[in-house]
């Protein structure tokens, strides 16, 4: 019998990487867990005084001087797109835990014959259009900074069911509060891709400031006059992981015993297939809605 030492090398397959074991469980079940065992689970930097002084303060007046203007939103969503006004969801707050977040509607619930959602396109609204365009959907976001689930300035929210798909070094983006605005919201919004979202906030995780902070709420009052990236496409597109070996290639080393009946070719030559099966990693399908 004779054998021949063979080294392939083998492109992976481009598979989102899944980062926790906690997949599939319920949201109640993950927050009874030990905070290590969350996902999405990293070190929360704590909050710095000024910052969380000048978040109660600026909330808490701007409810009080912009009630007229949520009155107006919320009787025209009611009138022109019928009831919720509001909507809630899971969001990932601070180190990985999940709380709720609160905005005004701004898309129709149309829903097929199964019970889901139908396409951004077919539930836009013109009402719903203008509440985003001017960002007034995020006004009721202002309660949650009052609780301490937000600030004013940090990483945007994104749906709790993708704090498992995050990598390490993405689920950072979690060690500081998340915002109503952020980086990301004033360097293109709803256009950017995930991979430049994660960049602009993790820019920020390692370099906050008071003066950071008061250039993102002047770029981002500029960002909502003039309405870039409002209507991005991006802004429904489901994170479903990253896949940290794409484009890498790894080499398989092992042995091939041949019988005394092996008919090889040329001056050693043979030829042989080899089949690998791909093993399927099973990912939780989340609903994009409303993400930005």
């Amino acid at each position: 019998m004779r054998s021949i030492p063979v080294s392939a090398p083998v492109s992976l397959p481009d598979t989102p990487v899944v980062h926790d074991a906690t997949v599939g469980n319920t949201t109640d079940q993950v927050m009874a867990a030990g905070p290590e065992s969350r996902p999405g689970y990293c070190v929360a930097l704590p909050t710095p005084l000024w910052k969380r002084a000048i978040d109660v303060a600026f909330a808490g007046t701007a409810l009080l001087f912009l009630s007229p203007v949520l009155l107006v939103v919320a009787v025209m969503t009611k009138v022109t797109m019928g009831g919720p006004v509001l909507f809630t969801q899971d969001r990932g707050g601070h180190g990985g835990t999940v709380f709720r977040l609160i905005k005004f509607r701004s898309m129709l619930d149309l829903r097929d014959e199964d019970g889901k959602l139908l396409p951004d396109a077919e539930r836009t609204h013109w009402w719903g259009s203008i509440v985003r365009r001017l960002s007034l959907d995020e006004l009721p976001s202002l309660l949650n900074v009052l609780r301490g689930e937000m600030s004013l300035v940090g990483p945007r929210p994104f749906l709790a069911d993708y704090l498992p798909r995050y990598t390490p070094e993405q689920a950072r983006r979690h060690a500081v509060v998340p915002g109503i605005t952020g980086p990301a919201q004033t360097r293109g919004r709803n256009v950017l891709s995930w991979e430049r979202k994660f960049q602009f906030d993790l820019e920020y995780v390692d370099h906050r400031s008071f003066r950071y902070d008061l250039s993102i709420l002047w770029d981002t009052l500029r960002v909502v006059v003039s309405g870039d990236g409002a209507d991005g496409v991006e802004h429904a597109t489901e994170f479903l992981g990253t896949d940290e070996t794409e484009g890498e290639q790894i080499t398989l080393e092992f042995e091939l015993d041949f019988g005394p009946d092996t008919d090889f070719e040329g001056d050693g030559g043979f030829h042989t297939t080899i089949e690998f099966e791909p093993v399927e990693v099973p990912t939780d399908q989340a609903d994009a809605d409303h993400a930005a």
